[in-house]
């Protein structure tokens, strides 16, 4: 069974990374996540973000995880037409997987270290 430690994040309502916690509960058995907090955009253009950091254990492979999270963010409404007007209502993404780390670039991001130093001694 795999431990999996994902990045949540939204630049449009905190209610969006609530949503996505709440999904991860339903779907996955989430072991423990981070409070909602704000950072300004990595790439720094946009709207500051609500972020959340949560870690879920799973018997799905990297790719069915992976698939999962991006039919979710479109089924919320990530998608093109928000692509354009850069707003991102739901953006998760596989930080570590079983420990390794597999987004290098999120894994040392302010959006990404808050969250994770709040779930990794707990």
């Amino acid at each position: 069974m795999a431990r999996v430690v994902l990045s949540l994040g939204s630049n449009c309502s905190s209610a969006f990374v609530r949503n996505g916690l709440d999904w991860l509960k339903e779907n996955f058995t989430l072991l423990r996540s981070s409070t909602l907090y704000e950072t300004p955009p990595a790439k720094g253009s946009g709207s500051n973000y609500i972020n959340a950091v949560a870690e879920v254990k799973s018997d799905n492979s990297f790719e069915e995880i992976n698939s999962m999270l991006k039919e979710y963010e479109i089924k919320i409404g990530r998608d093109d037409q928000c692509r354009k007007i850069n707003c991102v209502p739901i953006d998760i993404d596989i930080v570590l997987w079983d420990e390794e780390i597999v987004r290098q670039w999120d894994f040392k991001q302010k959006f990404f270290r808050i969250g994770y130093n709040m779930i990794k001694d707990s």
